[in-house]
């Protein structure tokens, strides 16, 4: 073998080590970038999963705290609206009591244990009534009782409140409660009735 032929011998060989490197760095350059592509797609991936996750906790958390507020505020505007109702009830006491007066307030009357009674409350136009059933007592007039009567012992030991303002007090947490169901019906009636018109 001549010095010539050498020559192109050890450059080929040469220039076929240099492919070969060039081949073999490019394959190692082509893996990293697969694996970093991949590890970025998991990574993608993860935070994806992961945002998912925080904003269903987000949704969930808001959706928690809107329907705190709204149970709060309807508690609100329930409890406000209770105490207009009661005034309003209260203020029609006297209207009840007018209605069929003599037998309403027997009918009261009636319900009163037999006692050694010494003091009578009444509402002024029941006052006649009251003498009448009760000629040995006291009889005291006080109109904000709505209607009925409110009877006192000696020394005031034993009190029975019969009058319709007692009545309605002791019965108002029932009938506040059945007013506002039915409210409440007739609100989500509304909102159905909205809902289906505005489709």
């Amino acid at each position: 073998m001549g010095e010539n032929e050498l020559k192109i011998a050890l450059k080929n060989q040469g220039e076929q080590q240099i492919r070969t490197g060039w081949e073999s760095a490019e394959q190692r350059v082509s893996e990293r970038r697969c694996a970093i592509e991949e590890a970025v797609a998991g990574l993608q991936e993860q935070t994806d999963r992961q945002l998912q996750i925080q904003t269903a906790a987000q949704r969930s958390e808001l959706l928690h705290e809107a329907q705190t507020r709204t149970r709060e505020g309807r508690l609100h505007a329930e409890a406000d609206l209770g105490c207009r109702l009661y005034a309003l009830a209260q203020e029609l006491l006297p209207e009840l009591a007018a209605t069929e007066r003599r037998q309403r307030w027997q009918a009261l009357c009636d319900e009163i244990p037999p006692a050694e009674w010494q003091q009578v409350l009444v509402c002024t136009p029941d006052r006649a009534q009251a003498q009448q059933v009760f000629p040995a007592c006291e009889i005291s007039l006080e109109d904000n009782l709505g209607g009925g009567l409110m009877v006192t012992t000696a020394e005031g030991l034993i009190t029975v409140d019969n009058s319709l303002r007692c009545r309605l007090q002791r019965s108002w947490p029932a009938l506040l409660s059945n007013l506002l169901a039915e409210l409440r019906i007739l609100v989500e009636s509304d909102e159905a009735t909205d809902t289906d018109t505005s489709s």
